[in-house]
């Protein structure tokens, strides 16, 4: 693909994105409107300029655009939505004054009128239209509703049609003023009709001044400047097409964390590829692995831009960023100037410029001195290693030669020699668990020294910085552009900053989407790396100008989670692509509609190198994730929560519920149910303290009964009860990305419900985020049974998966082991559970040894059974992820001294 090819879907995406934020935020227009003159003239097509019945009015639209910067607009709407009505996506807007189309002006730069327009440039306000749709039971689907709307232009006849076909699909709303067109109503009678109750639809039209939304004044206008440049960014031409992938050799530093084998590859592709792809399922440590990728870039001196498409994101990877260095000050992010964030940046700020060095309180020594520390940390793992290696190979000869049956006298004292050297060897070394102890606490001791570098490095140089004037003054200008209290001068600021010298001080970034623009300008190539989190919510353009800034970028998301949301209708999508001239596989390609951010990246990467899939689960017990891991993973998840006692209670459970689904889509027999298991959680955990409380969940597939939980809610639980269980109501769209110890999940269908709400149900990702947001509790509450749903349903597929019994111990058919059996024996008899040869995260343990809440994973060495070989690193290090301490022990020890060993396994019991 050329480079005009990437100018041409750089337009279409624009195009697609601009039409698909239509209309957010124009729920009531009436503050700065005009009278429009000759609307049926325009919709019929006839060629003449927009003029207003204010003739000052087109002065103070271009006064105001320039006093705003292009924070507000030119408008014009036409057939509005009015009257007092709350819709259930919008519970506060009682008064409605809404077009259900717009068009876009520009005011001539002499302010003597408008720039011609175009009815191709009439844009539905799907947001509006996908709020009606939602009030209706059943909802129709928007597409349908869309296609609707005749092409343009319109006669008479055209709009009364179009009243009666909306009339059958919104029959909540009247229609049938709009039948009175071409008559048109001015201001005035606008504003009458928004004070009355119930929504109509009037043939109004007004031209109006608007607030631009975020994504209109960052967004689409830095993808115009894309379009403009000469040259992109490497990996924003690997996604638009234009250049293949480019790898590097790169010697990736290790980080202050434990790290899977899956997660190790996304640190070394991240360095090595200019575009990467991470797919991580819920619970699988993807924040996690995206810390870890920015470490390990920080600590090779290079910057990083981690971007979200919201704030709520961004503050879960800079929580755990600072958890894990130990301060988050140094962190710049953009969109938080009035929050507590923006106020401990500030704070930082006054201490740095005072001459107070970042991480002092951590007494962390010289770097220089650290880095010392970690080779004698590395050779001293790798003594450990050899010695364990030979300790294994003593063991093994040891067994051979215990279990070996001379043929005569000779070949006996040989064996008794052997036998004796073997000992005198092992006698000389440590035992195995005791290696293996202290290679665990080197490696911890390890972690511990990379996290104490990291801060000195940081702090070393901020004090180099306070000493010199230039560099004192990078880390001054900063502050002011942190402090700008308007975004129009944080912008011009930060534009002005020498980046390179910033991020000697400052080479972590984060901000979300549609900020990005007010902290950073549009060079491409201003970080080492962009990750881009949250992929699949995001559509194929707004992350582009991020993607941009970047060296390389890394690329996230999950293709069985939620996707992004597009109120953009077919017709138009097409429009777009023929307007920017598209062949009909570049618009195939780029499909706005179908594919996410995370579709474009996998389809841009050519190998499977670039692309790494956590496959280790951390959140939820067991028989929560197993159906989702069954079913949309195809079993590829390793479950690590299993714990040798979770407790009496049970991790799912399923209330059978005789409700019915109302007109208005409610289902009062399942709220009050969940209301009533709420409440008898919220008194049996009353005298806990706050930290031991459960933090609660509340999730509905439908809008209209997430509504009636938390108006419920809300009516029987004070706010403190809120805060304390940390309380969240919502769709599974408001719980992406969000999780809580139990979850009540209320279906809200029943025999009868409309066809529209049971294919909802069945879409994959709506049902993947609903049943994966627990980690100790999941409960449905159900009001149809297995055969109202039919056997094509995922909830009844689901409903029976949990009829299936707690998660058991996997186990494998048992391979005769004498050493296994003496050993459990004999630990059975020391009162210790034991259970031979299962599956714990996905790998096989010779021996699981409990005792209550603690458990080992014991590791059998040197007998020549099926179980003699020692555990590789990797196995070892996917156990004690899952929680379970690996502790070998070799045949030649437990013969020799079995008391001994039992007890050993007591006393690594008792300090898990």
């Amino acid at each position: 693909m050329s480079d005009q090819s990437a100018s041409r879907v750089l337009r279409y995406l624009s195009a697609c994105r601009r039409a698909d934020g239509t209309g957010s935020g124009l729920w009531n227009i009436l503050d700065e409107v005009y009278d429009l003159q000759g609307l049926p003239d325009l919709l019929e097509g006839h060629e003449h300029p927009i003029t207003l019945d204010d003739q000052k009015a087109v002065p103070e639209l271009h006064r105001q655009a320039q006093v705003h910067r292009g924070a507000r607009r030119a408008l014009l709407g036409f057939f509005f939505i009015v009257g007092r009505h709350p819709l259930p996506s919008q519970p506060r807007r009682k008064r409605i004054c809404s077009p259900l189309f717009t068009l876009p002006l520009r005011v001539k730069k002499d302010a003597s009128g408008f720039e011609d327009v175009s009815l191709e440039d009439i844009q539905i306000n799907t947001v509006l239209l996908d709020a009606l749709r939602a009030a209706e039971a059943p909802s129709p689907e928007l597409e349908t509703v869309c296609d609707a709307v005749p092409p343009l232009p319109w006669s008479q006849a055209d709009v009364i049609g179009l009243s009666y076909r909306l009339n059958d699909l919104l029959p909540s709303v009247n229609w049938s003023p709009l039948r009175d067109y071409p008559c048109v109503p001015g201001e005035r009678e606008l504003i009458a009709a928004s004070s009355r109750s119930g929504l109509r639809c009037v043939p109004g039209g007004l031209v109006c001044a608007v607030d631009s939304s975020a994504m209109e004044r960052s967004v689409l206008h830095e993808l115009a400047q894309l379009e403009a440049m000469d040259d992109l960014s490497p990996p924003l031409k690997i996604l638009l097409g234009t250049n293949g992938q480019e790898r590097r050799e790169v010697r990736t530093k290790a980080v202050p964390l434990d790290l899977s084998s899956a997660q190790l590859r996304a640190v070394k592709a991240a360095a090595e590829s200019d575009l990467s792809v991470l797919i991580g399922p819920p619970g699988t440590g993807k924040s996690f692995t995206l810390c870890a990728i920015a470490l390990e870039h920080l600590l090779r001196g290079k910057s990083v831009l981690v971007a979200c498409r919201s704030q709520g994101a961004v503050g879960v990877l800079a929580d755990k960023l600072g958890t894990m260095i130990g301060e988050s000050g140094f962190v710049i992010r953009g969109g938080t100037m009035h929050s507590d964030v923006g106020r401990s940046m500030r704070a930082f700020f006054d201490r740095c410029i005072a001459g107070q060095a970042p991480f002092a309180r951590f007494r962390d020594p010289a770097s220089a001195e650290l880095e010392a520390k970690l080779d004698s940390l590395d050779d001293r793992l790798r003594k450990i290693t050899v010695d364990w290696k030979l300790c294994q190979q003593e063991s093994v000869r040891w067994a051979r030669e215990e279990a070996s049956e001379p043929a005569w006298w000779l070949s006996s004292l040989w064996r008794d020699y052997q036998m004796s050297s073997a000992e005198r060897r092992l006698d000389q070394a440590d035992e195995p668990w005791l290696l293996a102890a202290e290679h665990h606490q080197l490696l911890r001791q390890r972690h511990a020294t990379l996290a104490g570098l990291m801060r000195s490095r940081i702090r070393e140089r901020f004090e180099l910085g306070h000493a010199l004037r230039e560099q004192r003054a990078v880390i001054k200008a900063v502050s002011q552009a942190v402090r700008a209290q308007s975004p129009g001068v944080q912008a011009e600021r930060f534009a002005a900053l020498n980046f390179e010298a910033a991020h000697r001080y400052f080479p972590l970034w984060m901000t979300d989407l549609n900020t990005a623009h007010r902290l950073l300008p549009l060079v491409p190539g201003l970080f080492d790396l962009v990750l881009i989190d949250e992929a699949t919510h995001c559509d194929g353009a707004s992350a582009l100008p991020v993607i941009a800034r970047g060296k390389r970028a890394v690329v996230t998301g999950d293709p069985a989670q939620l996707r992004h949301i597009p109120f953009i209708p077919q017709t138009e999508q097409v429009r777009a692509a023929e307007r920017a001239g598209l062949s009909d596989d570049e618009a195939d390609a780029f499909d706005y509609r179908r594919k996410s951010l995370l579709d474009l990246a996998l389809q841009a990467i050519p190998t499977g190198r670039e692309v790494q899939f956590l496959d280790e689960h951390f959140r939820s017990r067991p028989e929560i994730i197993r159906f989702a891991n069954d079913r949309f993973y195809e079993g590829a998840l390793r479950v690590m929560t299993w714990r040798p006692s979770e407790g009496s209670r049970s991790a799912v459970a399923v209330h059978r519920v005789h409700g019915v689904r109302g007109a208005s889509g409610v289902n009062a027999a399942e709220v009050d149910a969940l209301m009533g298991f709420l409440e008898a959680r919220i008194t049996e955990e009353a005298h806990l303290p706050e930290s031991a409380r459960s933090s609660i969940g509340l999730l509905s597939p439908f809008r209209a009964q997430v509504d009636a939980l938390r108006i419920a809610a809300e009516a029987r639980f004070p706010a403190r009860v809120w805060t304390h269980h940390d309380i969240k109501i919502d769709t599974p769209h408001g719980f992406q990305g969000h999780e809580r110890d139990v979850m009540l999940l209320s279906w809200a269908v029943c025999p009868g419900s409309p066809s529209a709400s049971q294919r909802y149900l069945n879409r994959p990702d709506v049902f993947c985020v609903s049943t994966t947001r627990a980690r100790s509790e999941q409960h449905s509450f159900v009001s149809a049974s297995d055969t109202d749903l039919g056997i094509t349903s995922l909830l009844a597929e689901f409903l029976a998966a949990q009829s299936e019994g707690p998660d058991e111990l996997a186990a494998v058919p048992p391979a005769q082991d004498r050493f296994c059996d003496e050993l459990s024996t004999a630990l059975t008899g020391a009162d210790l559970q034991v259970l031979p040869q299962v599956v714990r995260a996905g790998v096989l343990v010779d021996l699981l040894v409990f005792d209550g809440e603690n458990a080992l994973a014991c590791d059998l060495i040197g007998y020549e059974g099926a179980l003699s070989d020692a555990y590789p690193a990797d196995r070892v290090a996917i156990l004690e992820r899952a929680g379970l301490r690996v502790f070998p022990i070799s045949y030649a020890a437990w013969r020799r001294t079995p008391e001994a060993c039992i007890e050993a396994i007591r006393e690594a019991l008792r300090h898990r």
